[in-house]
């Protein structure tokens, strides 16, 4: 015993004489012998998130990041971890609904894409796994996507590419199916301004009521409304801005569209040749920041309208928001850290269907805007900041501490949930 801890003596006396003189490659060999470090758990917010998904009917909620990184987080004690590998980062994420399955889109060194398929697996009678099940290689020749949405029902998957092009998966086979919806066709009923380059596929959104329909939306600012049934474009929508994003209303007869001057439009979409409202700037009328992504949703009052971005560029330029609106009702939410994207979670289904919550997810922390209590408060965490889940640089460990310390935490804490509800949020 005596001549082993002379040996971890010795041993531990070379790393720290070498790490003094900078031979850091050597030190390493060393530590190697020395040190054994081993993972055993993962705590704390995702390193650089860059995209989010929800299940409502399992209520899962994944989170990708710009390492590969897949996190899906249920009740209390249930967290999935997976990696993408050297696939790169993770662009979006889609739930297969009620499946315990998901689809992630990937890009690596902003030129390979690939669609992945997930699944949470069991191990044994009290454990289960998140896998890798499937994956799929985007041809280059094929061009780089832009966009991605599942279908309702979760059975096919749309491809928007950088060519104009739409390109279809076979969720069940998990394959790209040969037929495609190409840009020729999709333009032959559109204004002759637009067939020469109507830009790439920004958007695609299904109908929420008739699956076969898909909105098709081009960074120019042409909607295409077109019927997969028949392989035919049903109306065209022209826009004088340049197109952000497009959403659906629940009744299938209306949509919206925002843009990067701000504006929102509503459309009906037996109406094409104008829109049914607008456009209107809700932080008009100076110049104001894009609006990059939009959600509404119906419930029993009035529709619910969410979007990121659109500020006046001049005031507020630098901000990150989110705007919620409904009725009379209009809350901007001023986030410390750059949003990244949010899902609305409601209860109920079809046209009954109540917003109950929002989770946004920004570069720092996830944050949640209670919908059911007056003024849509931030529903506050139990901590003081997120602990991330980083590098660790650097570690300390302190022993003996007094009790009063947790004491004046907890007070902290109280104090910042009271500061945080009388300013209003």
């Amino acid at each position: 015993m005596a001549s082993a801890a002379a040996a971890v003596r010795h041993t531990a006396t070379k790393v720290i004489y070498r790490l003094k003189r900078g031979d850091k490659d050597e030190s390493k060999e060393v530590q190697k012998d020395l040190f054994s470090f081993r993972e055993t758990a993962q705590h704390g917010f995702p390193s650089n998130p860059s995209a989010i998904a929800y299940d409502e009917s399992l209520d899962l909620l994944a989170i990708g990041t710009q390492s590969g990184e897949l996190k899906v987080v249920g009740k209390p004690g249930v967290v999935f971890s997976g990696f993408h590998g050297n696939n790169g980062s993770v662009k979006q994420l889609f739930f297969l609904a009620d499946q315990g399955r998901i689809v992630s889109l990937t890009r690596k060194d902003n030129k390979e894409d690939y669609i992945h398929l997930w699944e949470v697996n069991s191990i044994n009678e009290n454990s289960a796994h998140i896998q890798e099940v499937k994956q799929i290689q985007i041809e280059e020749a094929l061009g780089s996507t832009t966009t991605c949405c599942i279908e309702g029902d979760g059975s096919v998957l749309y491809i928007g590419t950088s060519k104009g092009n739409l390109h279809v998966v076979d969720i069940k086979a998990f394959t790209l199916v040969e037929s495609k919806i190409v840009l020729e066709a999709i333009l032959q009923n559109v204004p002759d301004d637009y067939k020469a380059n109507p830009g790439c596929v920004q958007v695609v959104s299904t109908h929420p009521l008739k699956p076969n329909k898909i909105l098709i939306g081009f960074s120019r600012g042409l909607i295409v409304l077109w019927d997969n049934s028949i392989s035919h474009a049903e109306h065209t929508y022209v826009t004088n801005q340049p197109l952000e994003d497009l959403a659906w209303h629940s009744n299938g007869a209306e949509f919206s569209s925002v843009h990067v001057d701000g504006s929102l439009i509503n459309w009906t979409t037996a109406h094409a040749q104008s829109p049914h409202h607008g456009p209107s700037i809700p932080y008009g009328p100076f110049p104001c920041n894009p609006i990059t992504k939009l959600t509404t949703v119906t419930g029993k009052c009035s529709k619910l309208t969410v979007f990121i971005g659109g500020m006046p560029r001049a005031s507020y330029g630098d901000r990150n928001s989110v705007t919620v609106m409904q009725g009379r009702s209009h809350v901007a939410y001023d986030l410390p850290s750059k949003v990244i994207d949010f899902v609305v979670i409601s209860v109920g289904k079809g046209l009954e269907r109540e917003p109950k919550t929002i989770f946004v997810l920004t570069e720092e922390e996830l944050i949640c805007i209670d919908l059911t209590s007056e003024g849509w408060p931030v529903v506050q965490k139990p901590y003081l900041n997120s602990v991330h889940f980083s590098p660790i640089t650097y570690a300390i460990h302190y022993t003996d501490v007094n009790e009063s310390y947790g004491i004046v935490l907890q007070l902290l804490q109280a104090c910042r949930v009271v500061c945080l509800t009388t300013s209003g949020l």
